[in-house]
């Protein structure tokens, strides 16, 4: 409902600590010990009906702030208003995602014979994919249950 949607930006607005992207980066690679006391982190933005969060709740690999990104907007989907949510994988998970398989190859080529490179690029490629899978159905059941919660 319209009403619904309105209260929705409210409580985000409410719930979500303002914190820019490139602080987010401090805080992953400088080691910043801040802790962030709110469920979300990011930017929610009433006025043009848009945000953009991350959890800051993550258990898995003990971090405080998600690497998966949660985007919505309000749009209108004929006459009726609709939050339109995606998520995604941040960049700096991407790049350690990267950069983790490159070392991790090159310290298997030069220790392993020519087989088990491959074994072991395959291995640490699906590791991290489901690593990254866990992350991202972990952050949109949360997200779900909060919004089925303020909708009660």
């Amino acid at each position: 409902t319209n009403n619904g949607i309105k209260h929705l930006f409210n409580y985000l607005r409410l719930d979500t600590e303002r914190l820019d992207y490139g602080l987010m980066f401090d805080r992953t690679f400088l080691g910043e010990e801040t802790r962030i006391e709110k469920q979300w982190a990011g930017r929610v933005n009433i006025k043009e009906k848009t945000f953009k969060i991350v959890s800051t709740k993550s258990d898995l690999l003990k971090k405080d702030i998600s690497s998966v990104i949660i985007k919505g907007e309000e749009r209108m989907n004929g006459d009726q208003k609709q939050i339109a949510i995606t998520f995604g994988v941040s960049w700096k998970q991407m790049l350690f995602f990267l950069m983790s398989t490159i070392s991790l190859m090159l310290v298997a080529r030069v220790y392993l014979p020519e087989l088990f490179n491959w074994m072991t690029l395959l291995s640490i490629l699906l590791i991290e994919a489901v690593l990254i899978l866990i992350e991202l159905r972990k952050t949109v059941a949360m997200f779900d249950q909060y919004v089925h919660y303020l909708n009660k």
